[in-house]
């Protein structure tokens, strides 16, 4: 099975009735998990901290801290969406991104954290995530190789967390994230430590995320929105509801058809397979004692009597009934 995720993030823009929305909605199309962030904005940024470049294309903010301070959750509000989660049966997850954030997901009970990539390095956060023993998700945009192999290193190595709680996410952190930029392939790199992998989706569409499942992803994070056009960082870069419903169903599709590694014919392939493969006959009228050449076989549909591959199981036997042109061989034609 595959975890589709529903990346609320800030695109509730501090609204409790939005972002309660935004997890009905989530459930609604499919997702079977949905995101938010935590923090709390004088311990996560310094006045000086400038917007990055997609964040200035927004003008509804004049700085990161009044953009990121107005999208705050409260702890009654993580309380609210997290029993509303728990009610319609949907994962509650959440992006802590300082110590005292964790505390609050704590608190409230979550079974699992999820590290953004912009703090796969910092190991305050990390060690206070650690502590819990609880499942960890660690997207790996803005980072490189080297970065990836230290981050896993100071967890596993260092704290002995169980290599089945860790979760790695490929990322692009661009928004929304072109083609050229996609480096699907990265994934390759990341299963190589034989851990659960996915991809925390920017892109637009669903062209990105297929490649990622046909490369062994499993979990898929994508940002969604009630309204493109609202003020906010993400929104433009995000899925709105129909979108996103159409992007679960695509995952879900495309899942399907991987399949499993074992190869047989399959149900839906047995009148096809009858009606087309051929099976082994007679080339010409035989008569009883004639000894069976190659030039005596030939093969025609449809596939009711012996395999093609078996022809050489029968040159150089005698014959002892006679047959007819395009009859179909059989055991009891022989001594």
């Amino acid at each position: 099975m595959i975890e589709i995720i529903a990346e609320v993030g800030i695109n509730h823009n501090g609204d409790l009735n939005v972002a309660k929305e935004l997890v009905q909605q989530a459930k609604t199309a499919g997702a079977t998990c949905v995101k938010f962030q935590t923090f709390f904005i004088e311990e996560l940024a310094r006045e000086h901290t400038p917007k990055s470049e997609f964040q200035l294309r927004d003008k509804s903010s004049k700085s990161h801290i009044e953009m990121l301070k107005r999208c705050q959750l409260s702890y009654d509000d993580h309380l609210t969406l997290f029993k509303l989660c728990n009610e319609i049966g949907i994962d509650f997850l959440s992006t802590p991104y300082h110590p005292s954030a964790v505390k609050l997901l704590e608190e409230i009970g979550v079974e699992r954290y999820k590290v953004a990539s912009a703090d796969l390095r910092d190991i305050f956060l990390i060690d206070s995530i650690l502590e819990t023993k609880k499942k960890i998700i660690l997207s790996t945009g803005m980072s490189s190789q080297l970065d990836v192999k230290e981050a896993l290193n100071y967890i596993i190595n260092r704290s002995s967390y169980e290599k089945d709680k860790i979760t790695l996410l490929h990322c692009t952190s661009d928004y929304p994230c072109v083609n050229k930029d996609g480096n699907i392939n990265f994934l390759k790199f990341l299963k190589d430590f034989g851990l659960r992998i996915g991809f925390s989706d920017h892109s637009i569409g669903v062209s990105q995320a297929l490649i990622a499942l046909g490369l062994g992803a499993t979990v898929f994070e994508k940002h969604i929105t009630l309204d493109k056009n609202a003020s906010g960082p993400d929104h433009k870069a995000s899925s709105d509801i129909s979108e996103f419903k159409q992007y679960v169903s695509d995952l879900n599709s495309g899942f399907l058809a991987l399949g499993h590694e074992n190869k047989k014919t399959m149900d839906s392939e047995k009148s096809m397979k009858f009606t087309s493969q051929k099976s082994l006959v007679y080339e010409r009228d035989m008569k009883p004692k004639e000894i069976i050449k190659k030039e005596d076989l030939s093969a025609m549909r449809p596939f009711d009597g012996i395999p093609i591959f078996r022809f050489e199981e029968f040159i150089g036997k005698i014959l002892t009934k006679p047959v007819l042109k395009n009859q179909n061989l059989s055991e009891d034609h022989f001594e």
